[in-house]
């Protein structure tokens, strides 16, 4: 399902913005290996633009996922994170000087990069309502005389004008006189 909110509150002039970078990108790759004599250099436009690719799927994909989702697999994406770090150490393999990647079906990633994710929701999950709570008039006490107010101009009549008992309300210095 497609939330429609999202199509008027996504900034559009920004992803135009990183659409437009990374199109200069491409043809500045383009342009500097054009008269290339290999092959590979020729055809680094092309890699390029399948991560451009890729990466305009992934930002879709995160658009569509509730932050509150994320909030509750925030344990999960931390423990699985976890898992792939003790996974390098077992199986990993070396590159400059450093054993940090895994290769999988033939593609190579660092779970440090996930780690960092993983980190940074587990950090925040505290903190993340997981239901649309009403406010607490007493955790915020602004709310609650808003609240008064509205309920004391919703009752017409001498409340407004005298206090108990018939005695004259005290005004106060700035509000106008009943």
């Amino acid at each position: 399902m497609f939330d429609r909110r999202l199509a008027t509150h996504f900034d559009w002039s920004f992803a135009a913005t990183i659409l437009g970078m990374a199109l200069v990108g491409i043809l500045t790759i383009y342009s500097a290996n054009t008269l290339a004599g290999s092959t590979f250099r020729k055809t680094l436009y092309l890699r390029q633009m399948t991560w451009v690719g890729v990466g305009l799927v992934a930002l879709v994909a995160a658009c569509l996922v509730s932050y509150r989702t994320l909030a509750r697999f925030a344990y999960v994406v931390f423990a699985l994170s976890g898992i792939l770090l003790v996974l390098v150490l077992v199986m990993g393999k070396a590159g400059l000087g450093a054993q940090r990647w895994i290769r999988v079906a033939g593609f190579a990633f660092q779970p440090s990069e996930f780690a960092k994710l993983g980190l940074v929701l587990f950090l925040a999950r505290p903190a993340a309502p997981l239901h649309r709570a009403q406010p607490d008039a007493f955790a915020r006490p602004e709310l609650a005389a808003s609240r008064a107010v509205r309920r004391r101009r919703r009752r017409p009549g001498p409340a407004l004008v005298d206090g108990p008992e018939g005695v004259p309300a005290p005004s106060h210095p700035g509000l106008p006189e009943p």
